[in-house]
Protein backbone atom coordinates (compact mmCIF):
# COMPACT_ATOMS: atom_id res chain seq x y z
CA UNK A 1 0.00 0.00 0.00
CA UNK A 2 2.51 2.40 1.19
CA UNK A 3 5.60 3.23 -1.18
CA UNK A 4 9.00 3.15 0.23
CA UNK A 5 11.41 5.58 -1.80
CA UNK A 6 14.70 6.35 -0.34
CA UNK A 7 13.98 4.27 0.29
CA UNK A 8 19.48 1.82 0.02
CA UNK A 9 14.86 4.37 0.90
CA UNK A 10 12.84 2.72 -2.16
CA UNK A 11 12.73 3.58 1.35
CA UNK A 12 13.95 1.41 0.39
CA UNK A 13 17.53 2.68 0.64
CA UNK A 14 18.15 2.81 -3.38
CA UNK A 15 20.97 4.05 -4.38
CA UNK A 16 21.42 6.05 -8.20
CA UNK A 17 24.49 5.49 -9.03
CA UNK A 18 24.25 6.63 -12.56
CA UNK A 19 27.26 6.53 -15.70
CA UNK A 20 29.90 6.04 -12.51
CA UNK A 21 28.64 2.76 -11.49
CA UNK A 22 28.95 1.60 -15.10
CA UNK A 23 32.89 2.67 -15.43
CA UNK A 24 33.50 1.33 -11.50
CA UNK A 25 31.89 -1.62 -12.44
CA UNK A 26 33.98 -2.44 -15.39
CA UNK A 27 37.17 -2.90 -12.83
CA UNK A 28 35.64 -5.32 -10.67
CA UNK A 29 37.33 -8.72 -12.26
CA UNK A 30 40.40 -7.42 -11.64
CA UNK A 31 39.71 -6.90 -7.70
CA UNK A 32 37.10 -9.29 -7.44
CA UNK A 33 40.58 -11.80 -7.60
CA UNK A 34 42.58 -10.17 -5.77
CA UNK A 35 41.87 -9.84 -2.36
CA UNK A 36 44.92 -8.00 -1.16
CA UNK A 37 44.50 -4.30 -0.36
CA UNK A 38 46.84 -2.50 -2.19
CA UNK A 39 46.91 0.98 -2.99
CA UNK A 40 45.14 1.05 -6.47
CA UNK A 41 42.62 -1.39 -4.32
CA UNK A 42 41.66 1.02 -2.20
CA UNK A 43 41.40 3.55 -4.27
CA UNK A 44 38.83 1.76 -6.37
CA UNK A 45 37.01 0.75 -3.36
CA UNK A 46 37.07 4.35 -1.95
CA UNK A 47 35.98 5.45 -5.98
CA UNK A 48 33.05 2.85 -5.50
CA UNK A 49 32.28 4.15 -1.16
CA UNK A 50 32.34 7.75 -2.52
CA UNK A 51 30.00 6.93 -5.37
CA UNK A 52 27.17 5.07 -3.44
CA UNK A 53 27.41 7.81 -0.54
CA UNK A 54 23.80 9.49 -0.30
CA UNK A 55 22.96 8.01 -3.56
CA UNK A 56 20.27 5.51 -4.46
CA UNK A 57 20.83 2.16 -5.94
CA UNK A 58 18.45 1.81 -9.16
CA UNK A 59 20.23 -1.67 -10.23
CA UNK A 60 20.61 -4.14 -6.99
CA UNK A 61 21.67 -6.91 -9.16
CA UNK A 62 24.40 -4.86 -10.83
CA UNK A 63 25.08 -2.80 -7.85
CA UNK A 64 25.95 -5.89 -5.70
CA UNK A 65 29.32 -7.81 -7.32
CA UNK A 66 31.21 -4.39 -6.85
CA UNK A 67 30.10 -4.35 -3.41
CA UNK A 68 31.20 -7.76 -3.01
CA UNK A 69 34.38 -6.52 -4.67
CA UNK A 70 34.89 -3.69 -2.43
CA UNK A 71 33.84 -5.19 0.44
CA UNK A 72 36.59 -8.07 0.31
CA UNK A 73 39.46 -4.67 -0.06
CA UNK A 74 38.18 -3.24 2.90
CA UNK A 75 38.11 -6.72 5.25
CA UNK A 76 41.76 -7.08 4.16
CA UNK A 77 42.72 -3.84 4.81
CA UNK A 78 40.95 -4.01 8.44
CA UNK A 79 38.99 -1.16 8.00
CA UNK A 80 35.44 -2.16 9.61
CA UNK A 81 33.99 1.72 9.41
CA UNK A 82 33.74 1.13 5.55
CA UNK A 83 33.20 -2.62 5.60
CA UNK A 84 30.12 -2.26 7.37
CA UNK A 85 28.46 0.72 5.68
CA UNK A 86 29.44 -1.59 2.45
CA UNK A 87 27.26 -4.54 4.28
CA UNK A 88 24.79 -2.17 4.78
CA UNK A 89 24.55 -1.56 0.87
CA UNK A 90 24.73 -5.21 -0.09
CA UNK A 91 21.48 -5.81 2.60
CA UNK A 92 19.73 -3.11 0.40
CA UNK A 93 21.19 -5.28 -3.01
CA UNK A 94 19.82 -8.30 -1.31
CA UNK A 95 16.70 -7.36 0.27
CA UNK A 96 15.58 -5.57 -3.34
CA UNK A 97 16.31 -9.16 -5.38
CA UNK A 98 14.45 -10.96 -3.26
CA UNK A 99 16.80 -12.28 -0.84
CA UNK A 100 15.06 -11.20 2.36
CA UNK A 101 16.50 -13.66 4.74
CA UNK A 102 20.22 -12.52 3.36
CA UNK A 103 19.66 -9.27 3.82
CA UNK A 104 18.46 -9.60 7.29
CA UNK A 105 22.11 -11.67 8.17
CA UNK A 106 24.20 -8.79 6.37
CA UNK A 107 23.04 -6.11 7.96
CA UNK A 108 23.15 -7.98 11.44
CA UNK A 109 26.96 -8.45 10.29
CA UNK A 110 27.25 -4.87 9.25
CA UNK A 111 26.29 -4.31 13.26
CA UNK A 112 28.71 -6.72 14.82
CA UNK A 113 31.63 -4.51 12.20
CA UNK A 114 30.53 -1.48 13.55
CA UNK A 115 32.46 0.34 16.28
CA UNK A 116 32.28 3.38 18.47
CA UNK A 117 34.70 5.16 16.34
CA UNK A 118 32.88 4.82 13.21
CA UNK A 119 30.45 7.23 11.77
CA UNK A 120 27.54 7.47 13.61
CA UNK A 121 25.65 8.05 10.04
CA UNK A 122 26.60 3.93 9.22
CA UNK A 123 24.94 2.84 12.00
CA UNK A 124 21.85 5.26 11.01
CA UNK A 125 22.21 3.33 7.12
CA UNK A 126 22.60 -0.11 8.82
CA UNK A 127 19.05 0.66 10.29
CA UNK A 128 17.14 1.49 8.14
CA UNK A 129 18.43 -0.92 5.81
CA UNK A 130 17.73 -3.86 8.62
CA UNK A 131 14.09 -2.27 9.25
CA UNK A 132 13.61 -2.51 5.00
CA UNK A 133 14.02 -6.10 5.26
CA UNK A 134 12.16 -6.67 8.64
CA UNK A 135 9.38 -5.17 6.68
CA UNK A 136 9.28 -7.58 4.48
CA UNK A 137 9.51 -10.52 7.16
CA UNK A 138 6.32 -8.73 8.62
CA UNK A 139 8.40 -7.65 11.67
CA UNK A 140 6.30 -4.77 12.62
CA UNK A 141 6.84 -4.14 15.54
CA UNK A 142 10.96 -4.48 14.89
CA UNK A 143 10.58 -2.11 12.63
CA UNK A 144 8.74 0.50 15.06
CA UNK A 145 11.31 -0.20 17.63
CA UNK A 146 14.07 0.11 15.93
CA UNK A 147 13.71 2.97 13.76
CA UNK A 148 11.74 4.83 17.02
CA UNK A 149 15.15 4.47 18.58
CA UNK A 150 17.37 5.58 15.84
CA UNK A 151 14.94 8.78 15.46
CA UNK A 152 15.53 10.09 19.34
CA UNK A 153 19.32 9.46 18.75
CA UNK A 154 19.52 11.47 15.91
CA UNK A 155 21.46 14.48 16.19
CA UNK A 156 20.18 17.50 14.16
CA UNK A 157 23.82 18.47 13.67
CA UNK A 158 25.01 15.98 11.27
CA UNK A 159 25.28 16.50 7.77
CA UNK A 160 22.22 15.64 5.29
CA UNK A 161 21.94 11.52 5.26
CA UNK A 162 19.17 9.68 3.20
CA UNK A 163 18.87 7.56 6.46
CA UNK A 164 17.13 10.14 8.00
CA UNK A 165 14.14 10.01 5.22
CA UNK A 166 14.69 6.04 5.25
CA UNK A 167 14.13 6.08 9.77
CA UNK A 168 10.85 8.09 9.56
CA UNK A 169 9.38 5.91 6.40
CA UNK A 170 9.92 3.03 7.90
CA UNK A 171 8.65 4.00 11.31
CA UNK A 172 5.58 5.30 9.32
CA UNK A 173 4.96 2.07 7.79
CA UNK A 174 5.36 -0.20 10.69
CA UNK A 175 2.90 1.61 12.74
CA UNK A 176 0.19 1.75 9.73
CA UNK A 177 0.54 -2.05 9.25
CA UNK A 178 0.09 -2.29 13.25
CA UNK A 179 -3.10 -0.83 12.40
CA UNK A 180 -1.99 2.49 14.53
CA UNK A 181 -4.24 4.51 12.50
CA UNK A 182 -3.65 8.07 14.46
CA UNK A 183 -0.01 7.37 14.94
CA UNK A 184 0.56 6.22 11.25
CA UNK A 185 -1.12 9.44 10.03
CA UNK A 186 1.41 11.80 12.48
CA UNK A 187 4.10 9.64 11.34
CA UNK A 188 3.71 10.23 7.85
CA UNK A 189 3.40 14.07 8.37
CA UNK A 190 6.64 13.56 9.97
CA UNK A 191 8.16 12.41 6.95
CA UNK A 192 6.55 15.40 4.34
CA UNK A 193 8.02 17.31 7.27
CA UNK A 194 11.56 16.34 7.19
CA UNK A 195 11.18 16.07 3.36
CA UNK A 196 10.72 19.40 3.17
CA UNK A 197 13.17 20.72 5.81
CA UNK A 198 15.63 18.64 4.09
CA UNK A 199 14.82 20.23 0.37
CA UNK A 200 14.74 16.90 -1.25
CA UNK A 201 11.65 17.29 -3.87
CA UNK A 202 11.55 13.22 -4.11
CA UNK A 203 10.74 12.49 -0.86
CA UNK A 204 8.21 14.98 -0.89
CA UNK A 205 6.32 13.16 -3.30
CA UNK A 206 6.69 10.26 -1.83
CA UNK A 207 5.13 11.35 1.72
CA UNK A 208 2.26 13.24 -0.41
CA UNK A 209 1.81 9.56 -1.76
CA UNK A 210 1.81 7.88 1.11
CA UNK A 211 -0.26 10.63 3.11
CA UNK A 212 -3.13 9.83 -0.08
CA UNK A 213 -2.85 6.30 0.94
CA UNK A 214 -3.42 6.72 4.63
CA UNK A 215 -6.86 8.35 4.23
CA UNK A 216 -7.61 6.32 1.30
CA UNK A 217 -7.06 3.65 3.75
CA UNK A 218 -8.59 5.20 6.64
CA UNK A 219 -11.70 5.46 4.40
CA UNK A 220 -11.78 2.28 3.35
CA UNK A 221 -12.52 1.45 6.91
CA UNK A 222 -15.56 3.28 7.39
CA UNK A 223 -13.92 7.01 8.40
CA UNK A 224 -15.69 9.87 7.63
CA UNK A 225 -16.01 11.74 4.22
CA UNK A 226 -13.24 14.03 4.77
CA UNK A 227 -10.87 11.46 4.67
CA UNK A 228 -11.60 10.62 0.91
CA UNK A 229 -11.43 14.31 0.42
CA UNK A 230 -8.24 14.48 1.83
CA UNK A 231 -6.60 11.42 0.49
CA UNK A 232 -7.83 13.22 -3.03
CA UNK A 233 -5.96 16.54 -1.83
CA UNK A 234 -2.98 14.48 -0.99
CA UNK A 235 -3.15 12.37 -4.20
CA UNK A 236 -3.32 15.77 -6.34
CA UNK A 237 -0.84 17.45 -4.49
CA UNK A 238 1.63 14.34 -5.20
CA UNK A 239 0.62 14.89 -9.42
CA UNK A 240 1.40 17.92 -9.18
CA UNK A 241 4.83 17.56 -7.64
CA UNK A 242 5.48 14.31 -9.52
CA UNK A 243 4.48 16.66 -12.90
CA UNK A 244 7.21 19.22 -11.77
CA UNK A 245 9.76 16.62 -11.13
CA UNK A 246 9.17 14.59 -13.92
CA UNK A 247 8.25 11.47 -11.97
CA UNK A 248 6.45 8.93 -14.58
CA UNK A 249 6.84 5.81 -12.89
CA UNK A 250 5.64 8.29 -9.47
CA UNK A 251 2.69 9.52 -11.87
CA UNK A 252 1.28 5.99 -13.14
CA UNK A 253 1.38 4.96 -9.69
CA UNK A 254 -0.91 7.61 -8.81
CA UNK A 255 -3.02 7.62 -11.42
CA UNK A 256 -3.64 3.89 -10.85
CA UNK A 257 -4.17 4.78 -7.05
CA UNK A 258 -7.07 7.29 -8.30
CA UNK A 259 -8.52 5.20 -10.86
Amino acid sequence: MFERHSTHTTPHFLFKVGALLLLLFANIPAFAQQPAAGRGALAWADSVYRAQANEVISNASMTLPVLDSALKVYVVAQDTCKAALINSWRSHCFEATGRTDSAVAVALRALRMFRPDCDSLVLMSIHVNLSNAWLELGEYRKVKELTEASLRNWNERWPYSIAHNGLYTNRAIALANLNDKAGALQAFRDVLANARKEGIVSNESDALQNLGAIFGWMAEEGSTQANLDSSERYQRRAIDLARRIGDTRGLLYLYSNMG
